[in-house]
């Protein structure tokens, strides 16, 4: 990864920042311009010395698919490309779920190295390896790969394979060792440096055990005279990865361990040492011991050291014993045991005695070959000879009980004891890494471009000496300040990840404790970094001041941590808005009369500011570190806590803006041009601000605007920064400072152009002045005064069409203002000027946002008065009447981002939409949740739609509004409550008769829920036509019918009602898209029904792509069901992923009959491919999902799927639709 202030792209490509230039230089041979990096960085390293990283590989039909490239370092592992394919080749459906694709033959070097091409449908920027999941999950998920492994590997039939004949235990050693042990390899070295080699030391003592005695030498075991060797072993063989450490298994950030049909969702990479015949307990055993080396660390630096080393000895050998002692972290201890648990239960009872004694066989040779790892260090090492010599005992006891140590008893046996930096003959100096233990929220996401970091080198200096530094003039903290998205955070995580190694192969300077915590992630509390840090620190006494926070200071001050903490500004009192007391671990209260706040307390501190932090044990924490001891302290926050500010212990770093060769290289990398104007521009807009560089780089290298329509974009609208909240947030008390030193005049001027949402005029700015009584004799003066503010920065001037001069204002400086006085005054003004001209009226034409400009002006207005004096009750019902009277009608046809449309409602819940809301008015409350509950159907969440809907309708007076249940109707459709839906839609027809409104929209509604469970529809239908339509489209009615007819097995008529429906929604010139992805989608879907799958291509591809600009999820996901149908035929490949990536991350019951329909398809296609274990599944799933619920199951598909299922004949229509039949026949 790229850090300096380079101003040239290394190697001219993204991929010099992800491997070495004769990597990079072969890839780009092989592949051209193909590969990039993308924007989030994947890398790893494995334990052989192979380099993965992840890239973007574009496709010949211009879309792009993820690939791991992996290099191979040696000749050894040449062959795992082969090795790959045949683990694939084991079981093909196994394979497409849990293994990694091999797209691209390998790549060999000049040097003997290899490249290998590694692909799998998820993004990996969504997925961690097992080792970085949070440890809550830790053991849930190594239960579900063992069970991965031993079940859906290799099935119930390898399970009863028994070796034959069955090996010598020394045959069975070799075997599991492969080289470990061969002359010139680290173990070979370690073991004869300790006299363990030679063919006389047959027995071991250890006088420091706990209970001290002999055992027999594991390195021997490997002879076939030896005692343990020459035994024979009964062992289950099979599929085995061979390397299963939790390095190699991806596992999702998102979306659980589980996929939608209840399996593991995890993937195996790198299977270099793939067997098809080998001892299953090798996998079980790499796990388990790969989990142990990357706790011992904790263990190594505990308190309690020998007992937590023994603890852990007894743990792998014997997960049966007594409860967990406390001394070992918890997500290990509780990891180990599931994964036993998980054999225990698999295993049949005949053969869990063979398991266990080749299972002690598997941990004294994967012990072994710990030997080799020097990042365990010296007493890691130490601690794996102790648990291979422990297993060989047990393995002796277990397979030849009659034999006594020591088989010679004249000979005198071999004295092996822990000699802390002893140097033994032969061995090599270590000279890797000292393993770090880290305890960490969710890691830093985002770096800041393809191909590294750009610039920073100087501050990545600054960061590398501080870390290193270990002299009595090294700070004990330091604190990383600017503004937001200014590029802290990853400043520090880049660094973390590639300069934090040198410092670790430094003994004086290394850390064995490394903590990253963010302040802003969810679980980034303060409590569970002391819990985290308490962990570490041993089991809770019983004396009453041996508190969790007490054993994390312990921690801090007696080793050596490197502590990360960021976004540390959300500690503070001012960030959260004068609410510390209520926060968990917050002083308890403001401070007293009389009393001064301190750095703990959570009042404004110093100067009034706020800078308090207000959770006591963090300040316990940092105080910590200052007090003294080797810990170091990291910090990057916006505002600096008082604590930090005035302390000699702690050094400040502060960045600025990226320079003009920085903004330049940055742009480069997003794909913008190098022309030196449009650089130019760039920087003027962005200021060299990192986030907003990337922000505006990201428009103009995807083409989503051009470099005019940018400029444009910014003076009138604030674009890009209104992208980001944050932004305005972080930078609002830097410019506040600025304000503060503005003149009176100045400061009021600024506070009315900060109360427009656009850009006005000098006139409108002199009129609003004047109703606030200021002087200003005319225009002139108020001009000047605005060029001023311009001058400052704190303004811009732009010229509208019509050359009138406008006034536009940043929105972070306008955050800034709002803090000021005059809140309310100013925006009883705004809103006075705004009513006399007339803003709040809505134009009668709106294509788009643009046309609302005043009346969303006039919205944000009445907000802003109601968040400025909560004692103006009624204020936020004014604004809510205004949006459903005003806003409402045109935003739903007008907006394409529903996003926005929910932004807006947000502002009349000020603390949440699932807190008690602030509207008064029973009848605004429940308009304001219809409004709300459709842009949430429109995104997806039916659920959350219909708890809104309910709660509207549970409102006095609106139980009878037969909108709102038609509205109720209309969600729950696509839901499992498919007979709610009916009864809704039968009582929005009945209020709708009682209230002579239109019928036709619910009685369509109840047809599709009736067509869904298999009843007549026909009656419904003529009531409806007879009744007639006053409300809805024709293009509308044609759907719904054609969604019938279909449903009914017409295609012929289903096609020609969707071609009316798309005819008609064609000539409407509305800007409202979602009649075009309907009528598109159903005449697709007819198309497809008849085979005419090049017509219906196009079609189902536009209306894709529609959905995608104008988010419309319910008819998205029938549109991939319809496009894979299509694709199948002559791209198998692309159907699955189009189904992949509109349903694997959907919970199921959003969407019931749409879920099932696509499992039906995937099995349709995966039966073609010949892979029908996979496809049975999947059909079985769509079977399961399609019938239920009894009585409301979903019948076009069981007639597909299981005909039988369905009783014979029409199913009888409920009774309450057949009475309202019966009143209106």
């Amino acid at each position: 990864m790229t850090t300096g202030t380079h101003t040239e792209d290394p190697a001219g490509d993204a991929l010099a920042g992800l491997f070495d230039p004769a990597v990079a230089a072969a890839l780009r041979t092989a592949f051209g311009d193909r590969l990039r990096q993308p924007y989030m960085r994947w890398q790893r390293g494995g334990y052989s010395g192979a380099v993965l990283a992840r890239v973007l590989y574009t496709r010949p039909d211009g879309g792009d698919d993820h690939l791991i490239v992996k290099v191979l370092p040696t000749a050894e592992e040449a062959g795992e490309p082969d090795r790959h394919n045949r683990a694939r080749a084991s079981a093909p459906d196994f394979a497409d779920r849990h293994m990694v694709l091999q797209p691209f033959l390998p790549l060999d070097l000049p040097d003997g190295r290899r490249i290998m091409f590694q692909s799998v449908e998820e993004d990996l920027s969504n997925t961690h390896t097992l080792d970085k999941i949070r440890t809550a999950d830790l053991p849930e998920a190594c239960a579900a790969l063992v069970r991965l492994l031993l079940v859906d590997w290799n099935g119930a039939d390898c399970r009863q394979v028994l070796r034959r004949p069955a090996p010598t235990v020394a045959e069975y050693l070799r075997d599991e060792l492969r080289d470990a042990l061969s002359p010139g390899r680290t173990a070979y070295t370690w073991a004869d440096s300790r006299h363990l080699l030679s063919p006389d030391e047959d027995c071991v003592e250890m006088p420091d055990e706990p209970e001290p005695r002999l055992l027999p030498n594991p390195v021997t075991a490997l002879r076939p005279d030896s005692v343990l060797g020459s035994a024979t072993v009964d062992c289950l063989i099979g599929h085995t990865h061979g390397d299963l450490h939790q390095g190699n298994v991806l596992v999702p950030l998102r979306g659980g361990l589980s996929r939608a049909d209840g399996r593991p969702a995890l993937r195996l990479v790198d299977l270099s040492h793939y067997a098809s015949d080998a001892p299953l307990s090798r996998d079980v055993v790499a796990l388990v011991l790969s989990l142990c080396g990357d706790h011992l660390p904790s263990v190594e630096h505990g308190t309690r050291r020998g007992e937590a080393a023994e603890d852990l000895l007894e743990l792998v050998l014997d997960p049966w014993r007594e409860e967990p002692s406390g001394l070992l972290p918890q997500s290990l201890d509780a990891s180990v045991r599931a994964v036993h648990r998980a054999c225990h239960d698999i295993l049949p009872p005949s053969h869990r005695e063979s398991w266990h004694r080749h299972y002690l066989l598997s941990v004294l040779a994967g012990a072994l070959v710990h030997l080799s790892y020097v990042r365990h260090g010296e007493w890691g090492r130490w601690w794996f000879f102790r648990l291979a010599a422990r297993a060989a005992h047990a393995a002796l006891r277990a397979l030849r009980p009659d034999v006594r140590l020591p088989a010679d008893p004249r000979r005198p046996p071999l004295i092996c004891r822990f000699v802390p930096g002893a140097a033994h003959r032969q061995e090599p100096a270590e000279a890797t890494p000292r393993p770090i233990h880290w305890l960490s929220t969710t890691g830093y996401g985002l770096l800041t471009a393809p191909g590294g970091l750009v610039g920073r080198q100087r501050e990545t200096d600054a960061v590398r000496a501080f870390v290193a530094g270990s002299g009595p003039d090294t700070p004990a903290a330091l604190v990383v300040r600017a503004v937001g998205g200014m590029g802290k955070s990853a400043l520090v995580w880049n660094f973390l990840q590639t300069g934090l190694t040198e410092v670790q192969r430094r003994e004086h300077s290394a850390f064995d404790v490394g903590v990253w915590w963010s302040f802003s992630d969810l679980g980034g509390e303060a409590g569970a970094l002391v819990r985290s840090l308490a962990a570490l620190g041993g089991p809770s006494s019983d004396s009453r001041t041996d508190s969790e926070l007490s054993r994390a200071l312990s921690v801090v001050q007696s080793r050596r941590c490197l502590l990360v903490f960021d976004a540390l500004e959300r500690q503070l009192s001012v960030y959260q808005h004068g609410e510390g007391p209520s926060r968990p671990g917050a002083s308890g209260g403001s401070a007293g009369a009389g009393e001064e706040d301190t750095e703990s307390g959570s009042g404004t501190g110093e100067g009034g500011l706020g800078l308090g932090i207000v959770d006591e044990r963090v300040v316990a924490l940092i105080q910590g570190v200052l007090s003294g001891g080797e810990s170091r302290l990291l910090v990057n926050t916006r505002l600096v806590p008082s604590l930090l500010e005035k302390s000699r212990q702690v050094a400040h770093l502060d960045l600025g803006p990226l320079d003009t060769a920085e903004s330049s290289l940055l742009s480069r990398r997003f794909g913008v041009s190098d022309d030196p104007v449009l650089a130019t521009e760039i920087e003027r807009l962005t200021g060299g601000h990192p986030l907003l560089t990337q922000i505006v780089c990201r428009a103009l290298g995807s083409r989503l605007v051009t470099p005019s329509e940018l400029a444009t974009a910014v003076a009138h609208s604030g674009i890009p920064e209104q992208v980001t909240d944050e932004v305005a947030v972080t930078s609002a008390a830097v410019l506040e400072m600025v304000v503060t030193a503005l003149s009176e005049r100045e400061r009021r001027t600024a506070r009315v152009a900060a109360s427009a949402a656009d850009a006005w005029t000098t006139a409108e700015v002199h009129a609003m002045l004047r109703r606030l009584g200021d002087a200003a004799e005319s225009t002139d003066t108020t001009e000047h005064t605005l060029s001023r503010l311009v001058g400052l920065g704190l303004m811009g001037r732009v010229t509208d069409s019509d050359g009138t001069a406008r006034w536009s204002m940043h929105p972070v400086v306008k955050v800034a203002l709002a803090r000021e006085g005059d809140t309310g005054a100013v925006a009883l003004a705004v809103l006075a000027e705004l009513r006399a001209k007339g803003a709040d009226v809505t134009p009668p034409r709106v294509r788009g946002l643009g046309d609302l400009r005043g009346p969303l002006e006039f919205f944000h207005a009445l907000c802003d008065r109601a968040d400025a004096d909560p004692a103006l009750h009624d204020a936020y019902d004014e604004a809510g009447s205004y949006y459903l009277r005003t806003l409402h009608t045109p935003l739903t046809f007008a907006i394409r981002e529903h996003q926005e449309r929910m932004t807006l409602l947000n502002r009349l819940w000020p603390h949440g939409m699932r807190s008690d809301s602030p509207l008064r008015t029973p009848q605004i409350r429940a308009g304001v949740h219809n409004a709300a509950a459709l842009t949430y159907q429109w995104l997806g969440h039916n659920t959350r739609a219909a708890e809104l809907l309910r709660e509207a309708l549970r409102t006095p007076g609106r139980g009878a509004d037969p909108t709102a249940w038609s509205n109720l109707a209309s969600v729950l459709l696509y839901t499992d409550a498919l007979e709610e839906a009916g009864e809704a839609a039968v009582t929005a027809v009945r209020h709708a008769l009682a209230n002579a409104a239109d019928t036709s929209v619910p009685l369509t509604y109840l047809a599709l829920v009736l067509a869904q469970s298999g009843r007549p529809v026909e009656e419904v239908v003529r009531l409806r036509d007879r009744l007639g339509s006053a409300y809805p489209t024709q293009e509308w009615l044609a759907l719904r019918d054609g969604d019938l007819a279909l449903w009914a097995g017409e295609p012929e008529r289903a096609l020609r009602l969707g071609e009316r429906s798309l005819a008609l929604a064609s000539t409407r010139r509305s800007g409202y898209t979602a009649p075009l992805i309907e009528a598109g989608r159903l005449t697709g879907q007819c198309l497809v029904e008849l085979g005419l799958l090049d017509d219906a291509l196009p079609l189902l591809e536009q209306a894709l792509g529609r959905t995608r600009q104008f988010v419309l999820v319910q008819e998205e996901l029938p549109i991939r069901i319809a496009l894979a149908r299509a694709y199948a035929p002559r791209d198998a490949q692309r159907a699955l992923r189009l189904l992949a990536e509109g349903f694997d991350h959907r919970a199921e019951g959003e969407y019931r009959w749409f879920t099932a329909e696509a499992h039906a398809t995937r099995g349709d296609i995966l039966r073609d491919l010949g892979r029908t274990e996979t496809a049975e599944r999947h059909r079985a799933r769509a079977l399961a999902l399609a019938s239920r619920p009894t009585g409301w199951e979903y019948a076009p598909l069981l007639r597909r799927l299981n005909p039988s299922s369905l009783t014979d004949g029409e199913r009888p229509l409920p009774a309450q639709v057949s009475a309202l039949l019966g009143e209106r026949t």
